[in-house]
């Protein structure tokens, strides 16, 4: 998530790793950009037309829009960089605010909305009786944009838009301590909000509902209904059965969404300690690996795009129902119904 990259290439733009890089943005941001905001959209639209709101719901609702928040901006930026060879934002401080503040806040957001969502599929496994309300996942959505917005204030509001060399710059500078432990720490501080708290919560959260995914296998066949005993000759035990039958089948939406979670899961653990490692790399080793490190960054930040814009895709290929409202969607037969 840093901005703070190595500063050869925008300085002397021909070298042939910088020439890679921008040749990579080029082609794979426009697509990254359009699947993300189409898919985000359309998934946010679907989520927020079901009738029955759950936490869960809210949190996959936010979750879509700090996506489509973080990947335009980010995406944007990069393509405009690989097509100028340079970075457009350096140019004005309000072009610098402009792409980074969203870009910072929604993907905080994106990742503690995962961490949210974990936790509260978590908490019906291990608490089912608890109470888990819409109102206060609302609360929550509140709470993480506004602490996501604080830890980012500090970088906003005292970075300078020139180094010590007088180049324009849109991260901290070495002109003074406070900037050079700034500029020193950020990366750390962006790391751990991002990526290490967020994972060490979702590590423990997607285990224990594995687990609980592996038990419903071997409960399943007890809670279904067998063909004998469909045909039933009392009302008493036709009923038992129809309940028995409305336990699996809720019981077959929980695991859709306990997958669809692990699956996010997954993919935002991958795609974000792949780019921690580089964005490490990058700090520690010396400038004559410069050609690695900007290699590396390049394929991290391509990765961090990846995860914000193929949830969408990882809630259709999960759950059934999910894919087939957004099927109704594509092809307008909400309109149609309505109208009718």
């Amino acid at each position: 998530m840093a901005e703070n990259v190595t500063l050869v290439c925008e300085d002397d733009p021909r070298i042939w790793y910088c020439q890679i890089s921008y040749w990579v943005y080029c082609f794979t941001m426009p697509v990254l950009l359009i699947i993300g905001l189409v898919g985000n959209s359309l998934a946010f639209i679907v989520l927020f037309r079901l009738k029955k709101k759950t936490p869960t719901i809210i949190y996959l609702s936010v979750l879509a829009v700090s996506d489509i928040l973080t990947a335009t901006p980010g995406a944007l930026e990069r393509f405009i960089r690989g097509v100028t060879n340079n970075r457009v934002y350096l140019r004005f401080y309000f072009n610098c605010s402009g792409f980074t503040a969203p870009y910072y806040i929604a993907s905080y957001v994106s990742a503690w909305m995962i961490v949210s969502v974990a936790v509260d599929r978590m908490i019906a496994i291990i608490f089912p009786v608890v109470r888990r309300t819409v109102k206060c996942a609302k609360i929550v959505a509140v709470v993480i944009f506004l602490v996501a917005s604080l830890i980012f204030i500090c970088f906003q509001v005292t970075v300078p838009t020139t180094d010590k060399f007088g180049r324009k710059r849109c991260h901290y500078g070495k002109t003074g301590s406070y900037y050079e432990i700034m500029s020193k720490y950020w990366y750390v501080v962006d790391a751990i909000t991002y990526s290490i708290l967020p994972n060490l919560v979702i590590i423990p959260c997607t285990i224990i509902i594995i687990r609980q995914l592996k038990a419903y296998r071997k409960t399943r066949a007890s809670l279904g209904c067998s063909v004998g005993s469909i045909e039933l000759s009392t009302n008493s035990l036709e009923n038992s059965c129809e309940i028995k039958q409305a336990r699996v089948e809720r019981s077959l939406e929980a695991r859709r969404i306990n997958l669809t979670l692990i699956a996010v899961c997954v993919i935002y653990a991958f795609c974000t300690t792949t780019f921690c490692i580089f964005e490490t790399l990058e700090y520690t080793l010396s400038s004559k690996h410069e050609a690695l490190i900007r290699l590396g960054l390049v394929v991290g930040d391509n990765l961090l795009f990846v995860n914000h814009t193929v949830n969408w895709a990882v809630y259709c290929l999960t759950n059934p129902k999910f894919k087939m409202e957004m099927l109704n969607l594509i092809t307008c037969k909400y309109l149609k119904t309505t109208r009718t």
